[in-house]
């Protein structure tokens, strides 16, 4: 990726800002992924999980931006909310990932976040298709995906939960660029 084609820094929305993580986000990030009711859907977040975990993660999703291979933001609104990216960005398999925590829930706050993610894909990297997946059980999650306009792809495949420290179906989904620019009306 060139430095033209660098993620841009901040990305709005009408309730958010979507910004790269600072070193002291680890005092929001924290007590909110600290919650099993979190973890237990994000394949990757540890439960409990601690201060060494969250500068790990500040500390990846600022080399992931630097490099281009992936975009990790804070989601930020009334309050620091959770965090969206999308990584696989030099793999040809980009996947968005986000978790909100738990106060925010059921306000709307991770469509939006999504949806401005996609958008961003897809009208400003150029991507061709975003991916994402989510545990067979975790409906709210299929929810936001398919607002944004993601399809299943048919696949299950088994991902380790490490909150859980067990392996699940993992539905997968996809939304091509296309399929993005109909739905908005902007065709190319």
């Amino acid at each position: 990726m060139t430095d033209t084609e660098r993620p841009k820094r901040l990305i709005r929305t009408e309730r958010l800002t979507l910004r790269p993580f600072r070193i002291d986000d680890v005092d929001w990030i924290v007590p909110l992924a600290n919650d099993f009711e979190i973890s237990k859907w994000v394949a990757q977040l540890p439960y409990p999980y601690g201060r060494g975990d969250g500068f790990d993660f500040i500390r990846a999703s600022a080399e992931k931006l630097a490099s281009g291979t992936g975009i990790r933001f804070a989601i930020v609104g009334e309050a620091p909310m959770g965090a969206i990216g999308i990584d696989g960005l030099d793999s040809g398999a980009p996947e968005l990932g986000y978790w909100l925590g738990r106060p925010f829930w059921g306000r709307g706050y991770a469509g939006e976040a999504a949806a401005a993610m996609v958008e961003y894909a897809f009208a400003e990297l150029r991507l061709g298709e975003v991916r994402a997946g989510h545990f067979a059980e975790n409906s709210s999650s299929a929810r936001v995906l398919d607002r944004c306009g993601f399809s299943y792809t048919g696949e299950t495949d088994k991902m380790a939960c490490r909150a859980r420290g067990v392996t699940m179906d993992c539905r997968r989904m996809t939304l091509k660029a296309e399929d993005w620019r109909r739905r908005h009306g902007q065709v190319r």
